[in-house]
């Protein structure tokens, strides 16, 4: 039978302790004395204290035997691993006692992963540092990300779900990864994964950011409002206005990191030109000037407040909202987005709040949609113009494509497909997905396999390529058997 949280809490916050090894474990609790818990599909965190030690105990509320396994095999491989960017993560099976609504108990599996006490998420300690201008700390915190980012790439683990809440900072800026349940293992016998993740495009993207920060601090709030430090790649608009910026300062790594992210695909190749772009951006002192990708996003957000009398919606005055909120966004169907201490919500054209700021992260709306991110869980959900859930708040990711009517979804390391009415359209079955801007979709397969898609789920192209890339003026590249070549949106090879 299936559990619910308060079964949970009733073990959990059991001072008698309910637990095989883990006996004494302190739960952390709020102002109230209430416990602090977060749910994430279908697990269930806790902050806890351990002996002297701060951690996270990871419960199960659904029955997840494919997952649990994996979740074992992860934890047994990472201790065999030794790294300094990661934490102690370890699987116990029967550890917890629970008893369900029917009184009926058991022994229940559990994860302890551990969450060093007084460090914080890399949006966080980002966020603290640039309102201090604190030059010297983002100079060492780019230093010890790219070491990070050099190891995973060249010697490390496929993490599979990195972004800025899944890096840990400390106060001398080391940085720890968290939270390994995307993680792929390599099969028995092998020292490498057999599948590279997109981990190696998220570090490029998040390395550029800080360089980005590190030239203009005051930067990181339009940046992170603007999603580069939520989505694997910045969006490309910027990317030509990062690439002028580092030519004229003569930034060589800065210059190489933007065009390996313009011309990559869905994943960066050339993993050793990663490697030594990023160890090359960790030493460079060049001072970039950046002041143009703040003048063209201050007037993308400016662009509309212009009256005109072809323009359809108006944008208050930026000033006005100013006064209200740190952060403003541009009018999109009638809705801005807004940020105040750290949350945030959806303002009408008129400046009244009709989405509570409640959000980690919003999105613009497109189309009578946005994707958001809910402030405990930190997962994504989608929701419409009254602020209702179209798609819970449990996917590790939740890309909306107005224009296909299609949102892009993430659960547990596995890609899918909705409608704007929440309906399955692909269910979860992609290792990874690509963007659904394009008329074919690239997909691959968890076997490895490439191949197309169209926005109704429908295989356009068969996924049998060992590799691929999006479609280009109705040819694509793809590479099988050791060969490469092109083909057109039919599959044929293109002579």
């Amino acid at each position: 039978m299936a559990l619910a949280i308060h079964n949970l809490l009733e073990t959990v916050c059991n001072p008698a302790g309910r637990f095989k090894m883990l006996d004494g474990i302190e739960v952390a609790r709020d102002e109230f004395d209430d416990p602090v818990f977060s749910v994430t599909g279908k697990t269930t965190c806790f902050p806890v204290r351990w002996g002297d030690r701060s951690y996270v105990l990871k419960c199960f509320v659904r029955s997840q035997q494919d997952s649990k396994m994996v979740f074992r095999q992860i934890a047994e491989y990472l201790e065999r691993v030794t790294s300094p960017f990661l934490v102690d993560y370890v699987y116990l099976s029967e550890e917890m006692l629970v008893f369900n609504d029917n009184g009926e108990s058991y022994y229940t599996d559990v994860i302890l992963m551990e969450y060093p006490e007084g460090m914080k998420t890399l949006d966080e300690f980002m966020d603290e540092a640039c309102e201090r201008n604190d030059i010297p700390t983002l100079t060492r915190l780019l230093q010890e990300f790219c070491r990070m980012a050099v190891w995973i790439i060249n010697d490390g683990i496929v993490h599979g779900a990195i972004r800025a809440s899944n890096i840990l900072v400390a106060e001398d800026c080391s940085v720890r990864l968290i939270n390994y349940e995307s993680m792929r293992v390599p099969p028995m016998g092998s020292t490498r994964p057999t599948v590279i993740d997109n981990d190696n495009i998220v570090v490029a993207n998040l390395a550029l950011g800080l360089k980005a920060v590190l030239s203009d601090p005051s930067l990181f709030h339009v940046l992170k409002g603007d999603s580069m430090f939520r989505l694997p790649i910045v969006r490309s608009s910027l990317l030509p206005m990062f690439s002028e910026a580092a030519e004229k300062a003569g930034c060589a790594p800065m210059k190489a990191l933007v065009e390996m992210l313009a011309t990559c695909n869905h994943t960066l190749h050339s993993r050793s030109e990663l490697s030594e772009v990023l160890e090359a951006l960790s030493v460079d002192t060049t001072s970039v000037d950046v002041d143009s990708v703040r003048l063209t996003l201050d007037e993308k957000k400016e662009e509309l407040s212009v009256p005109a009398a072809s323009a359809p919606e108006r944008l208050l005055p930026r000033n006005d909202l100013g006064k209200t909120y740190s952060w403003v966004g541009t009018m999109c169907e009638s809705m801005i987005c807004v940020q105040k201490n750290e949350l945030w919500g959806y303002v009408n054209s008129e400046g009244e709040e009709v989405i509570p700021l409640k959000y980690k992260w919003a999105g613009d709306f497109d189309e009578g949609r946005a994707a958001v991110i809910e402030t405990d869980a930190e997962t994504y959900a989608l929701i419409d113009k009254t602020g209702r859930e179209i798609l819970p708040p449990i996917y590790e990711l939740v890309e909306w494509d107005g224009a296909h009517g299609v949102a892009k979804v993430s659960y547990e390391g596995l890609f899918g497909l909705y409608d704007r009415n929440g309906k399955e359209i692909v269910p979860l079955i992609y290792d990874w997905m690509g963007e659904t801007a394009n008329e074919l979709i690239l997909v691959r397969s968890t076997d490895g396999r490439c191949g197309y898609i169209r926005h109704n789920g429908e295989v356009a192209i068969p996924i049998e390529w060992d590799d691929a890339y999006d479609f280009e003026d109705g040819h694509a590249l793809v590479f099988k058997n050791g060969d490469s070549f092109e083909i057109d949106v039919r599959g044929h090879r293109v002579a």
